[in-house]
């Protein structure tokens, strides 16, 4: 009987430990007013980056701007890529779109003398 506790202790630990992310890297602009919910996708790199492309395009994003970008990694992918020796290595990258920027008004001396000459 309390070998069946202590293995079912392990097991609950093992599976809270590899549901939970490892490592988190966050690039973020300063002021963060993002447009969308954070989307995400897992990529897999193969044989160290050798084989197979890793890039991830999004597509919902209007202003065709990041606002910011995360990656992480858990203990299972970590373990993955451990006992594949590195052929295997998941990943999980979020990301967050951009507020499309309104395009800044330029006024024109020339312009603008003569709109004041108009009015004045």
């Amino acid at each position: 009987m309390r070998i069946m506790k202590g293995v079912r202790a392990g097991v609950t630990a093992l599976a809270v430990a590899a549901s939970t992310g490892c490592y988190h890297y966050l690039v973020q602009v300063p002021d963060t007013d993002p447009a969308t919910e954070w989307q995400k996708r897992t990529v897999v790199s193969y044989a160290w980056g050798l084989v197979g492309t890793h890039d991830v395009h999004p597509q919902n994003c209007p202003s065709n701007a990041l606002n910011d970008v995360r990656t992480t990694t858990n203990l299972g992918y970590i373990a993955l890529t451990t006992v594949t020796l590195g052929l295997v290595a998941p990943a999980q990258v979020e990301w967050r779109c951009a507020k499309r920027q309104e395009a800044p008004s330029v006024i024109h001396p020339a312009s603008a003398r003569a709109a004041g000459r108009r009015h004045g």
